[in-house]
């Protein structure tokens, strides 16, 4: 028989191996800061600092079956210490096909959680420009945080009247206006989303 002590070891290395190779943007060993906490993985992360406003986005897996949905994550933190309450955001969404036709827009209005009020987590960055360690969630700054489910109503499974997503790559084009002047729209890289009809669920 293992003792308690040995199976906790093993659990630990397990966990060190596991995040190490699905990392896909580093080689160096992770630490696991706990093993307790659900784990977030922020895919195709990028981050942009603008006048005084740090806004980061990131998906769930760029690639998936026709039926899913295309979720956004948006994260705004002021860099100053005046704001206090989240701007009136504004997040135009593109998804992009070869064939215009299968092409779909969004315009939304995310509604934003302040990240200090939000359950606690382990998240780390995935295959985006932004990759580095696990990190602990909320962070110490004043942040507002907002997930957009299904902005393109691809997701069937979820929603009887959504159309599914034709079979292809995509390009995710997300621009972030804060609405306030002197601010530009913030405009990500696009994100290659593929399709694949015969992909499991």
């Amino acid at each position: 028989m293992i003792s308690s002590l040995a199976q906790k070891l093993l659990a630990s290395a397990l966990g060190v191996a596991i995040t190490a190779v699905t990392i896909g943007c580093r080689t160096e060993q992770a630490e696991v800061l706990s093993m307790d906490l659900p784990i977030i993985v922020k895919h195709d992360l990028q981050t942009i600092h603008v006048n005084g406003w740090k806004i980061q986005r990131w998906v769930a897996p760029s690639s998936g079956s026709v039926g899913v949905s295309v979720d956004v994550w948006i994260r705004v933190t002021p860099l100053g210490k005046s704001q206090k309450l989240p701007p009136n955001v504004i997040a135009q969404l593109k998804l992009r096909h070869n064939d215009p036709k299968i092409s779909r827009d969004a315009s939304v209005s995310p509604i934003f959680q302040e990240c200090s009020k939000m359950p606690k987590r382990i998240e780390y960055a995935r295959w985006g420009q932004d990759c580095g360690p696990e990190e602990k969630f909320p962070p110490k700054e004043l942040c507002w945080e907002s997930t957009i489910k299904d902005p393109f109503r691809s997701n069937t499974v979820m929603d009887p009247g959504a159309t599914r997503l034709s079979d292809g790559a995509y390009d995710l084009d997300v621009t972030v206006d804060l609405g306030l002047e002197k601010v530009k729209p913030f405009v990500f890289s696009p994100i290659r989303i593929n399709i694949n009809s015969k992909r499991r669920r």
